[in-house]
């Protein structure tokens, strides 16, 4: 067992602390998982599902988001966790500073926001668009629930926005399943290579790759933490301004 495995679950637990405010009313937000429904191969390797987002027609638009998946890691295991860069369409500067993964727990989560200083509004969508995209890759035969009800949204200056949330499913049959998308799938998603979608490694590699996420999200909150200092130090450096004669 990875001597990290503590860090994991505690770094999540901070991600869904870090973002809060008041919740702004507006009609019919939602977020929802693309594909709802799949079948994947056990044989197939790495897949994705989407994270989208879809009607946010508040003035202020979308600013960030706080992504809570929780899925069975009985049958599947996440890889990775990418944003899209849809929050910062609009030129706001935008950041992600951790993400983590617990495949022990079955529990995923990744943080992004706008930095409220000088910000505009975020943009606005009445139809669906990806937040983020996860990898994961099948682990035994069976069904997961992909749950993502504990995810939230924001606008700019860090205010949550009303939003429903619809949850996903993955089943992993034995053998190999053509999991090519619709015809009709046209939804933007990152640019990803093809090297990207490779299983991770066996072995001694899940202790490096534990390694490696405990160092990034440790990372990640220590900039975070560099980001609210900076905030902090240029609103009262205006403050004192205002108020020289």
């Amino acid at each position: 067992m990875s001597r990290y495995r503590w860090f994991l679950p505690l770094s999540l637990a901070v991600l869904l602390l870090l973002v809060g405010g008041r919740a702004l009313a507006q009609e019919g937000a939602s977020l929802s998982i693309d594909p709802a429904s799949q079948t994947v191969g056990l044989e197939n390797g790495a897949f994705e599902v989407r994270v989208l987002v879809d009607d946010v027609v508040t003035p202020e638009g979308l600013g960030g988001y706080t992504l809570v998946m929780s899925y069975n890691p009985d049958v599947v295991h996440a890889v990775s966790v990418s944003d899209s860069g849809f929050v910062a369409s609009t030129e706001n500067a935008v950041v992600c500073p951790a993400s983590g993964i617990d495949n022990d727990a079955g529990q995923l989560a990744s943080l992004c926001f706008t930095i409220p200083i000088f910000s505009q509004p975020g943009p606005q969508t009445s139809e669906p668009r990806v937040l983020a995209t996860i990898r994961f890759t099948p682990i035994a035969e069976g069904t997961s629930i992909l749950d993502i009800s504990g995810t939230t949204i924001t606008d700019p200056q860090g205010n949550g926005l009303l939003a429903t949330t619809s949850n996903g499913e993955v089943t992993v049959e034995q053998g190999s399943v053509d999991v090519s998308p619709a015809p009709n799938e046209t939804l933007p998603t990152p640019d990803v290579g093809a090297g990207d979608l490779a299983p991770p490694a066996s072995g001694g590699g899940v202790e490096r790759r534990s390694a490696h996420v405990a160092a990034s999200i440790a990372l990640g909150v220590a900039g975070f933490g560099m980001i609210v200092l900076v905030i902090a130090t240029l609103a009262v450096y205006r403050g004192r301004v205002r108020g020289s004669p």
